[in-house]
């Protein structure tokens, strides 16, 4: 993926600020959500405004709407970056950092995956590794 390739640095930089920030599981330029409080708008919001706004920043030259640090895998940061649809169903696209290996992993992600790959909840969940530790992924739920 060539986004990833010319700002490599900026996702790992955002990586590393994620990590960080380990109260906070979602962060887009206009809310975050803490692991205890997903309520907006809130007095406390996580982090520092001048933290926020250099999120934004990187968020801005990345191109994407947020992080999501998912709380059954505290282990991936998840860079959004095509979404379609809406709750309950949708689509979803984008780069993925994880410190453990993710499965599956198809050699494209540029077809509908077949559907072995659907849980019992319609939900199918995929990636191609672009290098280690990072993953193009493809979500949806149907």
């Amino acid at each position: 993926m060539s986004l990833f390739a010319q700002h490599r640095d900026e996702f790992q930089t955002l990586v590393k600020m994620a990590n960080e920030d380990i109260r906070l599981i979602r962060i887009t330029p206009s809310y975050t959500t803490l692991d205890d409080d997903n309520e907006w708008p809130r007095q406390n919001i996580g982090i520092s405004q001048k933290r926020w706004a250099e999120y934004k920043r990187l968020f801005s030259r990345v191109r994407t709407d947020g992080i999501t640090k998912p709380l059954d895998s505290p282990q991936r940061v998840e860079f959004p970056i095509n979404e379609a649809g809406m709750a309950p169903a949708g689509s979803s696209k984008g780069l993925v950092y994880s410190s453990t290996p993710l499965t599956p992993v198809l050699p494209s992600l540029d077809a509908l995956p077949p559907d072995r790959y659907s849980d019992d909840k319609g939900h199918t969940r995929v990636y191609r590794q672009i290098e280690d530790h990072w993953y193009i992924y493809f979500y949806l739920d149907d």
